[in-house]
């Protein structure tokens, strides 16, 4: 009901402002609060931290990523789907806006892959495979509103630092979990795909740009890509599966399929 929403919106809009900050961050921390009311705190956060960043005190920015990593750490296989996909949103936003202040936002990626997520059951499998899709989707585009000489700096600096690293992952995680059916293999393509689409454009000194669609990957990427493994890997899971069924979406299958041939 139109009416009913409205009236629903305009209840909640006073969460919309920094001083309720605290409150949002409760609801997120309690393991009694409706999975509502924890999907509302992580929808008005993300778009709120984006905003303020520069307002909040650095105290409270650790202190929102300790929250929503603590969610997601100890709670993740109990947390409706819509909720999990927030809170990831929201901690990867939270990593790239604290990427250059403080070392514990630019750790997130070496916690998730050494923590023992990946030996964990397919679920928790599927769901450090998309936590790091989302980190690296977040990292690649501009919806922080960072402003441009910044965005350039920490997504140059996320890049250098741990996207390879993040890429190796993908690929181990199709070697020894393919056997996981396909949810975690559609994660872990859709998280080599954005590895190879990240923007990699000026990394070399006769670079063109990337105006034709072409990846130009560092020099330090070629033994990895071009490695017999890396290719017949790909090569024996196309061959292998029923066309679409270890991608998030067609779309997705037509881009991989083109970027292989």
């Amino acid at each position: 009901d139109a009416g009913q929403r409205a009236e629903a919106e305009h209840a909640l809009a006073p969460f919309a402002s920094l001083d309720r900050v605290p409150h949002l961050q409760f609801l997120l921390e309690c393991p009694t609060a409706p999975s509502l009311c924890q999907y509302f705190a992580c929808c008005t956060l993300t778009p709120l931290v984006t905003r303020h960043w520069a307002q909040l005190p650095a105290g409270a920015h650790l202190e929102l990523r300790k929250v929503t990593l603590g969610l997601l750490q100890q709670r993740a296989q109990d947390l409706e789907a819509r909720v999990l996909d927030q809170a990831i949103r929201l901690l990867s936003r939270l990593t790239k806006l604290g990427w250059l202040e403080h070392e514990a936002f630019a750790c997130l990626p070496a916690e998730v892959m050494g923590s023992g997520v990946f030996d964990g059951a397919p679920q928790v499998v599927a769901m450090g495979l998309q936590l790091l899709r989302t980190l690296v989707v977040e990292m690649n585009g501009n919806e922080g509103q960072l402003p441009p000489t910044h965005q350039h700096r920490v997504r140059e600096a996320f890049r250098d630092k741990v996207l390879l690293v993040i890429f190796q992952m993908a690929l181990k995680t199709l070697t020894a979990r393919a056997a996981d059916g396909p949810a975690v293999v559609a994660q872990a393509l859709a998280l080599a795909r954005h590895c190879l689409y990240f923007h990699f454009a000026g990394i070399h000194d006769d670079d063109p740009g990337a105006e034709d669609g072409t990846s130009y990957l560092p020099r330090s990427w070629h033994g990895v890509i071009t490695h017999y493994d890396t290719m017949q890997l790909f090569w024996d899971l196309y061959l292998s599966a029923p066309a679409c069924s270890l991608f998030l979406s067609y779309e997705e299958y037509h881009q991989w399929l083109q970027h292989l041939v």
